[in-house]
């Protein structure tokens, strides 16, 4: 998390004072190349397109603006998107549970925090237990030779099933759950968005809620629908109560 807020902090930097170095070493290698530099000053024309249709600006207004800081402003949303504060404090709070070099990350002011990020599974009362739990927890994984040389939280939380400490420490236990499925929950939430792009297209926009949905399952779950016999498929299809009378 500390080189996420670097690389924000020179990203940052790059966009308020990046320009001119970037510009210097940019005329220098076309110089060397024999390539055309561009005045500054002058008017920007349109590389392959009219001039009639492009609105008046300096090179330096498109190559500065629209290049320069519209590439840096692309990466940085992007950056922003993945790590905002809110994801980068869980992150933090979660690594406070690593297990590794006998549980040196332990921190038990995170872990209670991080269980105040899943206020359905966490009342008021089982945060004040887990706090309560939490030294006994962690004196109890560092004295225990079965958790020295863990190296992840997949292989605490499966030490902790066959010492039947997960019965014990059940607070911490549900916290490490937790945990191990938020990756999985994202990639689903994000397997869902890129599959509404292509099935949600333009000349599909006026698709209802239920046909999306049916579409979605069907085109996000397609290896197991693959294996659907197609006759099984018509034969439901033609067993459905008929929706038009006979005539």
């Amino acid at each position: 998390m500390a080189l996420i807020r670097t690389a924000k902090s020179r990203i940052q930097e790059l966009r308020d004072n990046g320009w001119d170095a970037f510009l210097q070493k940019v005329t220098l290698f076309c110089n060397k190349h024999g390539i055309q530099v561009p005045i500054m000053e002058d008017n920007y024309v349109p590389y392959g397109r009219s001039t009639r249709f492009a609105r008046p600006q300096t090179n330096d207004d498109h190559f500065r603006r629209e290049v320069f800081l519209g590439v840096i402003d692309q990466i940085s949303q992007e950056l922003e998107n993945r790590f905002d504060e809110i994801n980068m404090e869980l992150l933090s709070c979660m690594s406070a549970l690593n297990p590794a070099n006998s549980f040196a990350a332990f921190d038990a002011q995170k872990v209670r925090r991080l269980a105040e990020f899943y206020p359905k599974d966490f009342s008021s009362a089982d945060l004040i237990h887990l706090e309560l739990q939490l030294d006994n927890y962690i004196d109890d994984m560092r004295n225990d030779e079965n958790f020295q040389g863990l190296g992840n939280l997949v292989d605490l939380s499966v030490k902790l099933v066959q010492t039947g400490r997960h019965i014990v420490h059940h607070l911490v236990y549900l916290l490490l759950k937790l945990v191990l499925i938020l990756p999985v929950a994202t990639a689903n939430v994000e397997r869902a968005f890129s599959a509404m792009s292509i099935v949600k297209s333009k000349l599909r926009n006026k698709m209802g809620d239920s046909l999306l949905d049916d579409c979605l399952v069907t085109y996000i779950e397609r290896d197991a629908f693959s294996e659907v016999n197609e006759d099984d498929i018509i034969d439901t299809f033609m067993a459905m109560q008929k929706r038009r009378p006979e005539t």
